[in-house]
């Protein structure tokens, strides 16, 4: 997936739920920074804010199950349980202020205050779950925990008393450290989905490791060394051979690393054919550029694919372009 991955799922046209969470998220903090800018100036803006962000906490919870585990069907608890939070945050909110102990709101306090702390914790949790095999998914995580876990520290750490004047300055600084952060995790997850996850009704599963895998090969093209090997692509990802065949063979779709590999030489070799700029280079130039050993075996592997030998493709291309060249063979 690329940069710029789209927010719609494609199968349903609704926003995939981790977009639905992190905006929830995002709102929520934003809600939360512009109150004290608000201040008095606009109790009825102020008041809307303040029950905006009264979840903020069950919302990161939320939105961290949806970046560090696929949800199951039907699974809607903890949606619920974030919205008992909510009515007991809104009930405290309306209700008179210092409830006495034994009444309604005495109890819905104390409610609030356990699942709002439980909630904090929670993303925590959630980030280390998931057995991932993955170096660039651990990294992620790590940097996650170490982020989410330095934001709560310092929060907490701001309600001493010496640090009270700056308590409100600390709080929007940290909210908008953690905007910030969100929003790159929700950018690097749509770009690097969790394993397993299909893309689309009986397509094949493809892991986030077979992902990093055609991102190597897309990126680095690694192909492009004719001696390229198994173990080469193994010792660039630190994974063990055997587990770079079964990505190819399983999650890939190709019968062997050899189909692999040639798919994409011959992808370079069909885009310097039709590259109007290399209309002079010779035939057997593209096939050594692209990887291949020898002339023989790229005819062969070219032909296979589309039907066409080289010469006949690359006038195809420059035809369909409108620009007839001189070929040289």
């Amino acid at each position: 997936m690329s940069a710029s991955a789209p927010l719609l799922n494609t199968e349903n046209r609704f926003p995939e739920p981790i977009t639905v969470y992190w905006a929830m998220f995002s709102i929520s903090v934003l809600a939360f920074m512009l109150r004290p800018v608000v201040g008095t100036s606009s109790p009825t803006l102020s008041e809307a804010l303040q029950i905006m962000s009264l979840v903020t906490c069950g919302f990161s919870w939320l939105y961290a199950r949806t970046l560090f585990r696929h949800r199951a069907a039907n699974e809607w608890w903890p949606e619920m349980l974030v919205l008992a939070l909510f009515v007991s945050c809104f009930t405290l909110h309306i209700g008179p202020s210092g409830p006495t102990p034994g009444s309604v709101f005495a109890y819905t306090e104390q409610i609030q205050r356990l699942l709002g702390s439980v909630m904090l914790a929670l993303p925590l949790i959630e980030s280390i779950e998931g057995g991932t095999r993955s170096e660039t998914e651990k990294r992620f995580r790590r940097t996650f925990r170490v982020a989410f876990g330095s934001i709560i520290a310092v929060s907490l750490f701001a309600n001493i008393p010496a640090l009270l004047p700056w308590q409100v300055l600390i709080q929007c600084t940290l909210a908008s450290i953690a905007l910030v952060g969100a929003t790159l995790a929700w950018r690097f997850r749509l770009q690097h989905p969790l394993s397993g996850r299909r893309r689309s009704a009986g397509a094949r599963i493809v892991s986030a490791e077979a992902l990093e895998l055609r991102d190597y090969l897309q990126t680095q093209r690694p192909y492009l060394n004719p001696e390229l090997r198994v173990s080469d692509l193994a010792g660039a990802l630190d994974q063990p051979e055997y587990r770079v065949s079964q990505w190819i063979v399983d999650e890939l779709g190709h019968r062997n690393f050899n189909q692999l590999v040639n798919h994409y030489r011959l992808q370079h070799a069909k885009s310097r054919l039709a590259d109007t700029q290399a209309v002079k280079t010779p035939i057997l130039t593209i096939a050594l550029e692209s990887g291949f050993g020898s002339i023989g075996p790229f005819n062969r592997a070219f032909k296979a694919q589309t039907g066409l030998t080289p010469s006949a493709y690359r006038k195809q291309a420059l035809f369909a372009s409108n620009e007839p060249p001189q070929l040289t063979q």
